[in-house]
Order: C-alpha cells, then sequence, then structure tokens
C-alpha cells in the first residue's frame, strides 16, 4: 500500500503546531512566575521599610508610656491613647509614616497588661507592618 505524501505532510504539520503550542504555554508560564517573583523582590524591600517603620513607631509609643504619661488621663477606665491624641505620628522626609497606640487598663487591673502597638507604612502606601509589644503594670 503506496503512503499517500499529502497525509503525511498534515500530520507532521499537526504535530509542529502542537509542539510550538506547547513551547508558548511553558514560556508563557515561567515568564508569569519570574514576573512574581521580581514583584516579591520588590515588595520585600517596602516590607524591611514598614517593618523599621513600625519600630519607630513603637518606640514612640514606649517613650511616651515612661515618660509623658499621667494615669490620671484615663480617670481610672480603660482607655486608648491613639495618634493624634496625643501620641503624635512619626513622619520621615521621605514619606515613610509611623503610628502608635497604646492601651491600658483600669489601674485595679494589675494582671492585664499594657499594650503598645506601633504600625509603619512604607512610602507608597503599599506595605503596611504592625508590631506589638505588651508590658505588665507591675512595674510602673
Amino acid at each position: 500500500m503506496p503512503i499517500n505524501s499529502r497525509q503525511s505532510g498534515q500530520a507532521l504539520l499537526l504535530v509542529v503546531v502542537m509542539m510550538g503550542g506547547v513551547l508558548f504555554l511553558v514560556t508563557a508560564v515561567a515568564g508569569l512566575l519570574t514576573y512574581y517573583q521580581v514583584e516579591h523582590a520588590q515588595d520585600s524591600g517596602n516590607s524591611t521599610i514598614a517593618i523599621f517603620a513600625a519600630d519607630a513607631g513603637l518606640e514612640r509609643a514606649l517613650y511616651y508610656y515612661f515618660y509623658e504619661y499621667t494615669p490620671d488621663q484615663c480617670d481610672g477606665f480603660p482607655c486608648e491613647l491613639v495618634t493624634a491624641d496625643p501620641i503624635s505620628p512619626v513622619v520621615f522626609t521621605s514619606g515613610v509614616s509611623a503610628t502608635s497606640t497604646i492601651t491600658i487598663p483600669p489601674q485595679e487591673s494589675l494582671n492585664e497588661p499594657v499594650s503598645l502597638l506601633g504600625s509603619g507604612v512604607d512610602a507608597g502606601s503599599r506595605t503596611v507592618r504592625a508590631l506589638e509589644m505588651s508590658l505588665t503594670q507591675g512595674g510602673r
């Protein structure tokens, strides 16, 4: 039985097109994965900036708690001292900012810790990181 040359050419063309499609698909997936890795590398830099800003906010909260806070500000009730009143935010010249929050339980409940929270935002406001610290009231 003779082989028809037209049919064998169509099969070869079909195989070449299918292999090209598979190669294109593999290349597209590899490119997408590379894009995500580059994006992640950029975000790790912003994350580092936000972590250091959060540390500055936490240190601002510690300074306020130990040097500026007086217990009569809360009148014996649980109070939350937020950024604008009276703790001022930390703003850097690069546009990075940090806020501080102190949550103080009533004086009668010495078992509950004082909660200090510092949160930092990178200059593009894409990445936010927070650090929290708890202090027992026995040392105050």
